[in-house]
Parts: structure tokens; sequence; C-alpha cells
């Protein structure tokens, strides 16, 4: 990813290069709500992806990009104008999640501990066995 940041923008993992990127395993979360969660800026390459990762309470996701097993958690604006290839993410917007979400009522129940900022998956959550086969991009998953 090009820029890891927050300040007035919260946290935010923002690409701007022309170079295909990839971001896995990844959390995003922002502290204020003002921020962006994975997203391309407008000279970033179609095709960088974000594999596995899960961003809370920001301003968006999307803009050009890929998502596979991606959970978006208390965004405002899940998965805007995303590749068609995205595939197996996650939202709770319910009825008004995107095409891609094989999720649609993530709740708290689904993270482990989110009052305190631990957004791993918990025991039981609705996203185990969601996702689809990523082994041909990686081996090891957020936990190791």
């Amino acid at each position: 990813m090009s820029s890891v940041g927050g300040g007035s923008y919260g946290a935010y993992c923002y690409s701007l290069t022309g170079n295909n990127e990839t971001d896995i395993n990844c959390i995003a979360k922002n502290v204020n709500n003002s921020g962006v969660g994975f997203y391309c800026g407008y000279n970033a390459a179609p095709t960088s992806e974000v594999l596995n990762c899960t961003a809370v309470a920001g301003d968006k996701l999307g803009n050009t990009m890929i998502f596979k097993n991606t959970a978006s958690f208390d965004n405002i604006v899940d998965f805007d104008n995303i590749r068609p290839t995205s595939t197996n993410n996650a939202s709770d917007l319910g009825v008004s999640a995107h095409s891609s979400c094989t999720v649609t009522e993530l709740t708290d129940a689904d993270f482990t501990d989110p009052a305190n900022g631990d957004y791993s998956v918990a025991a039981g959550s609705q996203l185990i066995d969601a996702g689809t086969d990523l082994s041909s991009e990686f081996t090891t998953d957020i936990i190791g």
C-alpha cells in the first residue's frame, strides 16, 4: 500500500501510485469516521487488491479495487465502484449490501471484542468458511 495514515482523515490505506498493490490480512479502523478504509486514488492501478481484510468505521471502501474475503463493518459506504471480479465479501448493510457480499448482516457478535478494538473473527461467526479459497494468493492468514 502506498499510504497508511491518520490525522484529520482517521486511519486509512490509500493507494496513489500507478503500481498494482495488494493488501493482505489487514485491519483498517478509523477513529473518527472521516477517513477511507481501503481506497484507490486517481492514479492507482485498476487491479489493486484487498484480500482477507477488515475495514471498520470509515467513510468508504472501493474505487476500482478488487475485494475478496473482505469485511466492511460500520462504514458509511461499502464497496463503492469496485471491480466485478470482487467476491465473497461481507457487510452490515443488509439488503443494501453490494452484490459481491455473501454475508450481509454482520454484527458485533461476528468479532471477538469490537468494543475494545479486537475485530478478529469470533468463534461461531458467520464469517467462518464464508470466504473463497485464496491459497493461490497467500497461505498464512491474519492469525498465522
